[in-house]
């Protein structure tokens, strides 16, 4: 029997998403999902990249800020470190003002804190 998804109204999705935040439920979930990786495929740390880029934000929120390239609209800065492969294991985001190089020792910390930056080869 095929499960069947009622309706639910944007305050409630919001709300859920705010409780699972709260609770760890998306950063245990991609714990998992990195280490279940590693272990039948294999992290290549040989070679980490990062890089960053910027995101609109149309609606604004928590940690947007005004976009020096898009005429002060809201945004965000990201930074992603991946391996060898593209395949993403530490990030952080910021306001769109930042410059990368801010983002690079914060995001060097979270790959640090998967416990996979002391296997980690060239940095690029």
């Amino acid at each position: 029997m095929a499960a069947r998804l009622s309706k639910a109204s944007e305050t409630t999705l919001r709300g859920r998403r705010t409780e699972w935040l709260a609770a760890g439920v998306f950063d245990n979930l991609l714990a998992e999902a990195i280490a279940a990786y590693d272990r039948i495929i294999g992290l290549e740390l040989s070679d980490i990249a990062v890089d960053g880029s910027l995101q609109k934000a149309p609606c604004g929120g928590e940690g947007t800020e005004p976009s020096p390239t898009d005429r002060g609209k809201s945004g965000w800065k990201w930074s992603v470190a991946t391996d060898r492969a593209g395949i993403p294991i530490g990030w952080v985001i910021d306001g769109a003002h930042r410059n990368d190089s801010i983002l690079l020792e914060p995001t060097l910390q979270a790959v640090a804190a998967r416990g996979l930056l002391a296997d980690a080869g060239t940095l690029h």
